[in-house]
Order: C-alpha cells, then structure tokens, then sequence
C-alpha cells in the first residue's frame, strides 16, 4: 500500500474510493489473443468510462463479496456477480467452459489519483499507441506494450494538454493536478473457480486464491535435497556452454596530504576487466576527491587522482569503491564428477557444485533443488 493511500484512509476526508476489476481470460483456456475485460463498478455515481494506470475502464454493475480475510478457518471465496443484460458475457462463457480458470484482478484507489485523460475518437485515453500491427487506436497502455493482444510491441506516448489538443476530434484535454498511478491499495489477484449462477440478468462467480484451484498441489515439484530437476542448457538452466566471467577484484588505499587525496596506492588489481571501470571516493568528513584507473592484461594497473577535494581528516574513512569494468566469457565444460572436460563430454552432475562451476560468484545460481532441505537441524529434547 502506497504512502499516499496510508495517509489519506487516517486523513479525516480521504475521499471516494473507485473498485476496479480485470478479466483476463488468457488464465484459463482462452487463447492469449484475448483482450483483458476492464471494468469499475459504477458506485459513487460515476457512470463514465475512467482511465487508470494508462488502461480504460468501463462502467458496468458489478457486485463484488465476501473479500475479507480472517486469521482463523478457511481461505476466502468471494462471489462477483456482473450484470448480463446484453448477454456478451454469456457468449464468452459458451466459448471457453464457463470461465474456469480465468484471473480477475481487483484494483481499488480513491477516485482523486484518476489519471488525466484526453476524449478523442468517443473515448477517454490517457496516451497513444502506435507501431504495433493490430493498428488498434484504442488500445490500452497494457495491450499497447504486449505482443500478445496485438501482434507486436507497440510505443505507448502519453498525453499531455497540447498533444491532446492536436488529436483527432479535436481532443479534449481533462486533467488531475493530483493523479498519481502509484497510489492504490494492494492489488488482489483471484481465479473463477465455478460459474454459480447465470441468469438473462446477471451472472454470478465464485473466486479462489491461486494455489486453492481444483488440481493443483503444493508444493508443485518434489522436494529434493542436491539434485536439480532443471534440463541441462534448458530454459530454467539458462547455461550456454560459457562461464560468464565479472570484472571484480581491483583495490587501492589513499593517501591524504593537507587534508585532500594525493594519491591511490593499488593494493589489488583484481581480474577480469575489460572496460576502464569508474572510481568512486567516499569518506564521512572529506568530498571533492575524483580518480581514474587504467587496465593492463585484465587487472587495475594504474590510478591517477585527477581531484583532491578537501575535509579529508581521517584516511582510514576514506573508501575506494571501484564499479563497472564489464564481463566477458570462456567457455566451460565439466563431465559427471566435475572435473574439467571437452564440449563433446559435457555433463551437468545436477549437483549445487556442478551449478557453482557453471555460475560462478557473483553470479546467481539457478540452482533447482533445495540444498536446506539436506540439513540436519539436530533434534529437539
């Protein structure tokens, strides 16, 4: 939960909250193509189409239950239940089994963080998209940017009074000298899990929490100590056949005459480099103090103080953090004991060792197993 949202509900008017609610019905078994159904709720009287986080929102009656949650008994199911007068949801429905599966996200901010919008073409948008190929103009700012709702990634360009202004219509500029995207309560991620009731009027769901569907189990994959299920150079594995190796290592200690650097003795060179990394000198008292290091063969040869500064009393506050440097790469191939090998013999042990060698520091593993599961924790007396 933002600051602002925090604030405003101890604040004494802290406004107008608007309820918003996503279906995305890619979750289940629609295809992905399918475009993401945004609705609020109507309440407070606002019967108009409104614009949040750069997404279109339309009104329609939504009744949204049962979301609280306790410490105590059962995971929350709640109910939503749409109207269905037009009876579009009961043609969706037909398509793709009743919903099953599909994810409702339930967004809530008050209504004053609203972005500002420009009305062109009959619609309220608060950006432009252009370069994707579904040449849709009333795309959304999320189906803009994702390849899957209009066949490539679009540029998402957001309005202001005068481009708005130069838009088809013209456009008509409305704004919020306090709208802010980032003030909302934490978002609310559910799944349909049944269609409870459909009517000629409404429609009714029940939700679940993710990990509550029908079928599905925790944990998701055995439990194993040293062993990674991950395919070698698959997905999840990540490994090319080449050790990525980071420029790391390189030192040096100052030196302070009157009170300003003079000088940066190299203490270690480090491995690796294969850019000029950057220097940066800290300390607590002094600041002005600038350098620049050379590369030699890999490692820090060399650093010149190209500024003094001044206030530095105590050198032993005085710290030299060098940055950057870049990565390169070597190739890498061990066989099922771990000892170094050739390409054609390369095979992963599947072990933590075997991923370390691949992935060494600081590098993040990838590792799929679960090594903590292989501690002994002693016995409890």
């Amino acid at each position: 939960m933002s600051d602002k949202i925090t604030a405003d509900i101890h604040g004494f008017e802290p406004g107008a909250i608007i309820e918003l609610f996503e279906l995305d019905l890619s979750a289940g078994i629609a295809p992905l193509t399918e475009p993401i159904l945004r609705w609020h709720s109507g309440i407070n009287e606002n019967m108009q189409e409104v614009v949040w986080q750069g997404n279109r929102y339309s009104a329609m009656p939504i009744e949204a239950e049962g979301f609280e949650f306790s410490g105590m008994g059962s995971i929350p199911r709640p109910t939503v239940t749409v109207a269905n007068i037009t009876s579009i949801l009961s043609s969706v429905i037909n398509s793709y089994d009743d919903l099953v599966g599909a994810k409702i996200t339930r967004k809530k901010t008050f209504a004053k963080y609203l972005d500002s919008y420009c009305y062109t073409s009959g619609y309220p948008t608060a950006g432009a998209c252009t370069g994707e190929s579904g040449s849709d103009p009333s795309l959304s700012k999320s189906d803009c940017l994702d390849c899957n709702k209009n066949g490539s990634v679009g540029t998402w360009t957001v309005y202001n009074k005068t481009t708005c202004e130069a838009a088809a219509g013209p456009g008509i500029w409305y704004t919020s000298a306090i709208a802010d995207d980032t003030a909302h309560f934490p978002e609310e991620i559910w799944y349909v899990d049944r269609k409870a009731v459909e009517t000629r009027t409404h429609i009714q769901f029940e939700l679940t929490a993710a990990h509550d569907i029908h079928g599905v189990k925790l944990p998701s994959r055995t439990v194993v100590a040293n062993s990674c299920p991950w395919l070698y150079k698959g997905v999840e594995c990540g490994y090319t056949g080449n050790v990525i190796i980071h420029a790391d290592g390189g030192a040096g200690t100052a030196t302070v005459t009157a009170e300003a650097v003079s000088s940066i003795i190299l203490s270690a060179t480090g491995a690796a480099y294969i850019e000029v990394p950057t220097v940066l000198i800290t300390s607590d008292t002094g600041t002005g103090a600038t350098a620049t290091v050379s590369i030699n063969g890999g490692g820090i040869s060399t650093f010149t103080v190209t500024a003094g500064g001044s206030g530095y009393t105590n050198v032993d506050d005085i710290d030299v953090i060098i940055s950057g440097g870049g990565t390169s790469s070597t190739p890498g191939s061990w066989d099922i004991n771990n000892a170094a090998t050739s390409a054609a013999n390369d095979i992963c042990s599947k072990t933590f060792t075997a991923c370390e060698l691949r992935f060494p520091e600081p590098a993040e593993s990838p590792f799929g197993g679960f090594p903590g599961a292989g501690i002994n924790m002693g016995s409890i007396r």
